[in-house]
């Protein structure tokens, strides 16, 4: 099975306490309460302001190609409680990046790092991925810590500039192959 079909194959998908699937326009209301809280996106884009730039970001950037793109739900609650999604899939190198944000009301409860486990494992050992890279703000801790609870190494520091204020980040970057511990 190619990447793509495994993303497919695997577009529901469950762990302890979360459920993963794509995003649907009915979840409109729960990404609003996450991403016009500029807490939950310090690292990540600027915050929206209203439901309609909330819908438009929703069916542009998470609906529109839905492949390696998951709603994380609380099985408890069945509420949408954050994004974690696949970029820049590279086929023939078998990598992508991770990128993820999470409800900042479900924050240290170790549920990012079930689901950035959860997806990385399942990524490497049965959607033909060689390495997944996560990228991390230098400023953002607990980013780091999930990457390195969730088995990520440290391979490299940089600077760059982040993608919406231009401005000059420390980056670090991590990653995780396909037999690592």
């Amino acid at each position: 099975m190619d990447i793509w079909t495994s993303l497919g194959a695997f577009a529901f998908i469950e762990s302890e306490r979360l459920s993963f699937r794509p995003l649907i326009f009915s979840d409109r209301f729960d990404l609003h309460e996450i991403v016009s809280n500029p807490q939950n996106l310090r690292f990540f884009f600027p915050s929206t302001k209203t439901q309609l730039e909330t819908d438009c970001l929703l069916v542009h950037y998470f609906m529109k190609e839905p492949l390696g793109v998951w709603a994380i739900l609380d099985k408890e609650s069945s509420k949408m409680i954050g994004v974690i999604r696949f970029e820049k899939i590279d086929v023939q190198k078998r990598t992508a990046e991770l990128g993820y944000f999470l409800n900042a009301s479900f924050w240290e409860r170790g549920l990012m790092t079930e689901a950035v486990t959860c997806l990385t494992d399942l990524a490497l050992s049965a959607m033909g991925m060689e390495r997944i890279v996560l990228i991390a703000h230098l400023e953002n801790k607990a980013s780091i810590r999930v990457a390195e609870k969730s088995g990520f190494k440290l391979v490299s520091r940089f600077k760059g500039a982040d993608r919406y204020t231009r401005a000059m980040r420390d980056y670090l970057r991590f990653e995780k192959e396909e037999n690592s511990e």
